[in-house]
């Protein structure tokens, strides 16, 4: 990077003169003439040339006006962007950029004017727009591949369903592109994905269509996904044909269950043939499926059977499934039907119905009751039989479901007697007593009697059921179970009692089950889960779900002993998925044992499991880490590299490849582990590669340390979907050792500095930067106008954290000290803007010294020196620049009397502010002031030939603005007018047309407002869609349309807004809900406002609930959920609770719930979060819910403690921490 060339102190001092005396000629000159555009490029070149960015905006921005077909008027728009870029007038400079475009669409480097746009605009958190100019250039003549890629990956990180269409759409075009296979597959891939998210089925077609159409070909997972997205994008259109041949197509690929499930539901509801569906229901009938599983696709190809006519092979078939589990399509009483309607003569129904009673299958009720009720009393109209078989299916299927009441009710009723009624009445209540535990036998009495009290013809069987009925609810077993079903202690102490008893296998392990559950997620008592638990261990040995549940509880709450038993619990049985968060848990237990020899089981057990189901790389550097914790190091690093070696380019095989090397001392066996890493180009290539030049770094081999990271840059680079970056601590190390190694010759470290500059290292690049800055200046230096752009770009490559700050403000200090107060003010400036996540003081610092740089250079356009009459008001102006607006403010009122009489001297800037500042009164005077400035501003300037057209259209639209807001409705109309005939192309005339609209809207006259709205509704710009929309709400509110506004406003929601607009859209929708009396959802409506999409600080007060919200469209409009869990925990507290987010009312992918908080020592999954003031609360997604997705979900929030006396906030309120000013911390 050249360095800014040394000026002598004579040089400098001429220069300044020189540039006073252009801005005097100036004001003698006219600026459209050749002489005054000459003046204009003399005082924009030394302005460039010399650093003075606010000399170059002025002279620039006249220029710019006047000369518009100027040779140089490219040129000067692009010093004008760079100059409003270093000053932090990122708006200005979007603008400029736009209008560049607009002028010189022809420009050579066209597409770096909308990749710059697109920078500054994805910065500001406007996703689509950035994606949208990112694709302009890829359309461009200089355009690239990689534009298009990054714009879809800005499509897809905005994450609406209108952003992932348009991410899908621009994804699929890749595959008419000139580009490689691998390009081709992961934008083909990223398409159908896209798509899947946007929810719009026919999206999903066109798109599947096309990938089935090229040469592309994934890999048998995403084959596989493909095909299910596919599947059911054609059956959500009710297209059953396609839909069927992917799901016939998916279950060749990957055999699941749930495939073949939907496959079948799909061919039943569209009415399919058995032929059709019998190529995969004999696939299906191949695969080790469970029976209740097979039962259920048995019974669907039975149903294609009888709609085919072929009564006999589809009672077969309902037999056949009757005989694996009877509940299933309820198949023994399709049997009954289908084979009655097949003339099967009824003593061989009655065989078959009989053969699933006595036979070994799940569940047979069904058959019982096809026997009593469809063949004996329906079919042969025997009702003796029927009711001896009624009588059986009362004694040995008992069942919760209404049709145990229903059989029950007709035994009773088929009685041709009391005394018949009363021996069956008595069998009944026998039956209630044994099955108490089933509520259709423990309260059929009391509801038999209840329906029939008042029938006088059952008189005396109605006093016989009551006395039954009293009877039953004495015995103790009955209360009992009576109390198992009220829940809370009363049902655990219940169950407890019912323990004691005699009780069959299955209602013993269903208690104590159920008791072991309660007690590990409910109830206090929590170490009796680990006890519960064991128990059920010893009477289930085989069942892996009860290991897995019982190493859990003893995790949390069992002793050493207990935690040591379930461990050598679960390695005696065989797992059925390689369950890594067991695995965890086995490992810390032998941890907190200090048993390696445990551990070293654990381990062998672990790689068994991955030898039967296939490896698992997740969380594999834990595990590790857990091994060699143990003292386990060969166990450890030999997991390490067998897990890291199963998919290279996943972010766990980088974190084991580092704790491999870590664990390895020997640097050429380092060397070689990573060599292997890079015989394939994958994701982590650039990682592996920082890390081998780490190595060569460490050697002193400074040309292989070049080598390495400019090579696997480019490779990294030519993978045009995949995000890579240089680790940023890892070069902070570099930068750190080669500048203070003093044996390095300067013109090295300035090579290897440029290096780590060049290869996107983030902070650590941005701190190389810097430090090539400050090497080799022995005097004096003025930078340049390009030296402090990049001084700007460095900030820009930081993240918003105190610590990038406090790695940037010793440049910014010694910049300072050493006379480059050009490049200090250019980083200082970029720092206030760019990294708002510090503390007071250390803003105070740098406002302190800018605004001492700002007095020494002069830079605000005129001196601030105390000789210039407007220096107590271009003071306004340097405040402003440094973010302290109210001292801004401060300093406006202080010099009112003054700025009424310079008001026509002074930049539009300050003028725009101080109308502002007038209007924010709501006052007559405040009004009035303002439209009186601003009117003396435009009759002053009407022709002149130094404001912009943006300009006048900004102090034309505030004018308008000021009288919408006095209630002059008319006026500011006519305003607003004048703003959209004289200034069509600003973006000044967007604010007009909704101004114009509003005035409509408070005058009452809907139907103009509605047209506007409607034409802006359908605007291509993001944001103006979304304010037409929220617009169209608060108009139907005005016009009591609540349904209307409602749902306008919560269609705004979904897309995700910027906080503004979000927070204004969340009060609106409470109103909404207030006029409906929905009391609870206006409540919800106005706790979320301001946590929307909000970077803040966040800080909670221990013993008020926590609030949480979670804005994600994706879970919302394509996965359709209703409710997601989320892990809510403290740190280093320890507790942990998970809690189910609900859907609110404000719209699909707004999800809301609270917990309670505490300040007490953790208690896990209580319910109750117990916090200490020292913690911070993490609110993530839970791993099995992230499991579901295939790109990374990030963690949710971190939220602090409030732990000092006052405590820094209050319940539920959640706020960005006010900043103190410069003024105040003066004053104090």
């Amino acid at each position: 990077m050249p360095l800014g060339q040394a000026q002598t102190a004579k040089e400098i001092a001429k220069a300044r003169k020189d540039i006073a005396e252009l801005q005097s000629k100036l004001r003698q000159s006219n600026d459209r003439s050749n002489q005054g555009a000459k003046l204009l490029l003399q005082l924009t070149d030394l302005a460039d040339q010399y650093g003075r960015p606010f000399t170059l905006i002025q002279a620039a921005k006249r220029f710019v006006v006047s000369n518009p077909n100027h040779v140089r008027h490219p040129e000067i728009m692009l010093k004008l962007i760079d100059a409003q870029l270093v000053t932090a007038r990122e708006k200005d400079a979007i603008s400029t950029a736009r209008q560049f475009i607009v002028r010189h669409a022809g420009y050579p480097q066209i597409a770096e004017i909308h990749r710059l746009l697109a920078a500054l605009l994805e910065r500001e958190g406007k996703l689509s727009a950035a994606a949208q100019e990112l694709v302009l250039a890829y359309e461009s003549q200089q355009g690239h591949l990689a534009d298009a890629a990054l714009a879809v990956q800005y499509y897809r990180r905005e994450n609406s369903h209108r952003s992932s269409a348009e991410a899908a759409r621009l994804a699929i075009r890749f595959l008419a592109e000139d580009a490689d296979i691998a390009t081709k597959t992961e934008a083909a891939w990223l398409a159908i994905d896209s798509a899947s998210r946007s929810g719009d089925n026919e999206l999903i077609l066109e798109v599947g269509r096309s990938i089935e159409d090229s040469s592309v070909r994934f890999s048998e997972e995403k084959e596989v996904r493909f095909h299910r997205i596919l599947a059911a994008a054609n059956w959500g259109q009710k297209l059953d044909e396609p839909a069927l041949a992917h799901y016939a197509r998916l279950v060749r690929l990957q055999p699941a269950y749930d495939d073949f499930r939907k496959y079948f539901e799909i061919a039943h509801a569209a009415k399919w043939s058995a032929a059709n569906t019998k190529p995969v229901y004999d696939l299906a009938r191949k695969q080790p499926f469970t029976n209740s599983q097979m039962a259920l696709l048995i019974g669907y190809q039975a149903h294609a059977n009888a709609r085919d006519k072929k009564g006999e092979r589809a009672a077969m078939l309902a037999l056949e499934a009757g005989r694996l589990d009877a509940v299933q399509h309820k198949s023994p009483r399709l049997y009954a039907r289908w084979a009655a309607e097949a003339k099967l003569d009824h003593s061989t129904i009655e065989r078959d119905l009989n053969s699933i009673i006595t036979g070994n299958g799940l569940n047979p009720f069904y058959a019982h009751y096809a026997l009593a009720f469809d063949l004996y009393r329906d079919r042969m109209k025997e009702t003796g039989k029927a009711q001896e078989a009624a009588r059986r299916l009362i004694r040995e299927a008992p069942t919760a479901g209404g049709d145990s009441d229903g059989a029950m009710n007709w035994l009773l009723a088929s009685a041709q007697s009391d005394a018949i009624f009363n021996e069956d009445a008595n069998l009944i209540r026998d039956m209630a007593l044994k099955y108490a535990r089933f509520v259709s036998y423990r309260d059929f009495f009391r509801e038999w009697v209840k329906k029939n009290r008042g029938n006088k013809k059952l008189r005396n069987r109605v006093q016989t059921m009551s006395r039954l009925a009293k009877d039953l609810a004495a015995e103790p077993t009955v209360k009992l179970w009576a109390n198992v079903a009220a829940g809370g202690n009363k049902s655990a102490q219940a169950r407890e009692s019912l323990l004691q008893a005699s009780l069959t296998d299955d209602v013993r392990n269903e208690l104590l089950s159920s008791l072991a559950y309660d007690h590990r997620h409910r109830l206090k008592a929590r170490e009796k889960s680990v006890q519960y638990y064991s128990r059920l261990a010893k009477r289930r040995p085989g069942e892996y779900a009860v290991a897995r549940a019982w190493i859990e509880a003893a995790h949390y709450y069992g002793s050493k002993d207990e935690k040591r038993e379930a461990v050598r619990f679960a390695l005696g049985q065989a797992p059925t998925s390689n369950d890594v968060t067991t695995w965890i848990l086995m490992l810390d237990a032998c941890q907190k044992l200090e048993d390696a020899d445990l551990g070293g089981q654990v381990q062998k057990w672990i790689l068994a499991s991955q030898a039967k189901l296939g490896g698992e790389q997740a969380k594999a550097n834990e595990l590790g880490d857990r091994l060699a914790k143990l003292g386990l190091i060969d166990e450890a690093v030999d997991y390490w590299e067998k897990s890291a070696f199963l998919d290279l380019g996943s972010s766990e095989a980088l974190s084991c490849i580092s704790s491999l090397l870590e664990e390895q001392e020997d640097p050429a066996k380092r060397e070689t582990i990573l060599n292997r890493c890079m015989e394939q180009v994958t994701r982590n290539h650039l990682g592996y590669a920082v890390r081998l030049a780490d190595l060569k770094l460490e050697a002193k081999d400074w040309e292989t340390f070049e080598t390495t990271l400019i090579m696997a840059r480019q490779l990294a680079d030519e993978q045009l979907f995949v995000s890579s970056e240089v680790s940023s601590s890892i070069a902070l190390s570099w930068v750190k050792d080669i500048r203070g190694d003093a044996e390095l010759q300067v013109e090295t470290k300035q090579r290897l500095l440029a290096i780590i500059e060049s290869v996107d290292a983030g902070l650590g690049s941005a701190v190389a930067r810097l430090s090539l800055d400050e090497l080799g200046v022995t005097e004096v230096e003025i930078s340049d106008l390009n030296d402090q752009r990049d001084t700007w770009e460095a900030v820009t490559w930081s993240s918003n954290h105190q610590h990038h700050w406090d790695q940037f403000m010793p440049f910014a200090q010694r910049f300072s000290k050493n006379g480059q107060h050009g490049k200090a003010s250019a980083l200082l400036t970029a720092m206030l803007h760019k990294i708002s996540r510090v503390d007071g003081s250390r803003k105070k610092t740098a406002r302190d010294l800018v605004a001492k740089l700002f007095t020494i250079t002069s830079e605000f356009e005129m001196d601030l020196d105390e000789g210039n009459p407007l220096a107590p008001l271009l003071r306004i102006g340097m405040l402003l620049q440094i973010g302290d607006r109210p001292a801004a403010v401060t300093q406006y009122m202080k010099q009112r009397k003054l700025f009424d009489d310079r008001v026509k001297e002074l930049p539009v800037s300050i003028l725009l502010f101080a109308a502002s500042v007038e209007n924010e009164t709501s006052s007559e005077e405040g009004w009035s002031r303002s439209e009186n400035m601003l009117r003396l501003w435009l009759v002053n300037n009407d022709e002149s030939k130094q404001a912009t057209p943006e300009d006048q259209a900004s102090v034309q639209l505030l004018l308008a603005k000021t009288y919408f807001e006095s209630g002059r409705y008319d006026i500011a109309r006519s305003e607003y007018t004048t703003v959209l005939n004289q200034f069509p192309d600003t973006e000044a005339a967007v604010d007009a047309r909704f101004g114009i609209a509003q005035c409509y809207v408070e005058q009452k006259v809907f139907d103009k407002a509605e047209e506007i709205f409607t034409v802006l509704r359908d605007s291509k710009s993001p944001e103006v869609n979304l304010r037409s929309e929220f617009m169209m709400g608060v108009m139907a509110i005005r016009q009591g349309d609540f349904d209307v506004a409602r749902e306008m406003f919560q269609s705004v929601l979904e897309r995700m807004p910027e906080n503004a607009l979000a927070n204004e859209t969340l009060y609106h929708l409470a109103e909404v809900f207030g006029i409906e009396q929905r009391f609870l959802d206006q409540l919800n409506m106005l706790r979320t406002i301001g946590r929307l999409g909000q970077q803040s600080k966040r800080w909670h007060t221990p013993g008020n609930s926590l609030f949480i919200v979670v804005h994600d469209s994706d879970l919302g409009i394509s996965r359709g959920n209703s409710q997601i869990p989320v892990s809510v925990t403290s740190d280093p507290g320890g507790d942990s609770e998970q809690v189910m987010l609900s859907s609110g009312s404000a719209g699909k992918g707004l999800f809301t719930a609270e917990i309670a908080t505490i300040l007490a020592e953790s208690t896990v999954d209580d319910g109750v979060l117990q916090i200490t003031g020292a913690d911070a609360i993490h609110v993530d997604y839970p791993e099995d819910f992230k499991k579901e997705f295939k790109t990374q979900l990030p963690q949710i929030e971190v939220i602090r403690i409030a732990s000092d006396a006052t405590f820094a906030a209050a319940s539920r309120k959640i706020e960005d921490k006010k900043e103190e000013t410069v003024t105040e911390q003066l004053s104090r």
